[in-house]
């Protein structure tokens, strides 16, 4: 993560961990998000962060699938064309793309393809042919 995202390297974060009050295993992740003053810790353990361990530091806990709907509902050309610009780089079809994000995020696939007008499953079974 450091090596693709410096700018979301946190640090000094590791005298709060002592205050949070969610799971202690993820009492790194509470503490780095409060130390930057982030409004939102995105992941697939959200039972680890329940409402009152996040509500002092008025951040929002969602999971990939909800985040992603976030910013598709938010600007739906800007991410239409980011999947776009995804699959182009790593030179594979957009229906390619979307079957790979739907083993970790189907809720958000689900929605996008029905935003969308996509029939991922056809459009499966038309590239195997």
């Amino acid at each position: 993560m450091h090596r693709h995202f410096p700018e979301a390297w946190v640090e000094g974060f590791e005298p709060l961990i002592g205050g949070m009050t969610n799971d202690p295993g993820d009492r790194h992740v509470l503490a780095a998000a409060v130390r930057c003053h982030a409004e939102l810790i995105v992941t697939y353990n959200r039972r680890h962060f329940q409402a009152g361990s996040v509500q002092p530091w008025e951040i929002d806990v969602q999971g990939p699938s909800a985040f992603l709907r976030g910013l598709y509902d938010l600007d739906a050309g800007l991410f239409v064309g980011k999947l776009h610009e995804q699959a182009a780089t790593i030179v594979v079809p957009l229906p390619h793309l979307l079957s790979n994000l739907n083993k970790n995020v189907p809720g958000f696939v689900d929605y996008f393809c029905e935003e969308q007008g996509i029939d991922l499953a056809g459009e499966q079974q038309r590239a195997q042919q």
